[in-house]
């Protein structure tokens, strides 16, 4: 029973999981357009970029699932901390590029 609940509890789990990164993508250029101007080869190489690094969870998972069950949720748990850092670290790139940005206007 709790076999086939588990195996649907995953895709689920895995469906939100892909619904919120989703969210965080289009977020993400939105914020970015912002500071930077944004070409469509910056789109391109973002796009190819958040494609290749999906890719890389199923092959990387599928080896150390059996031995390790947890391993999907601590990859998952890295996966979200790597992505607050990045986060925070624009935030700091964002404000220092304003923090210019304003300087430069001021002494114009």
């Amino acid at each position: 029973m709790f076999f086939s609940l588990s195996h649907l509890l995953l895709q689920v789990i895995a469906g939100v999981l892909g619904i919120g990164m989703a969210s965080i993508y289009a977020t993400n250029l939105l914020w970015l357009e912002q500071f930077v101007a944004i070409s469509s080869r910056m789109y391109g190489a973002f796009s190819i970029a958040c494609s290749i690094g999906i890719d890389v969870y199923g092959p990387l998972i599928g080896q150390f699932i059996v031995s390790n069950p947890m391993f999907f949720m601590w990859t998952v748990l890295a996966t979200v901390m790597i992505c607050i850092g990045i986060f925070v670290a624009a935030i700091f790139v964002a404000k220092t590029a304003q923090a210019q940005s304003n300087t430069k206007n001021a002494s114009d």
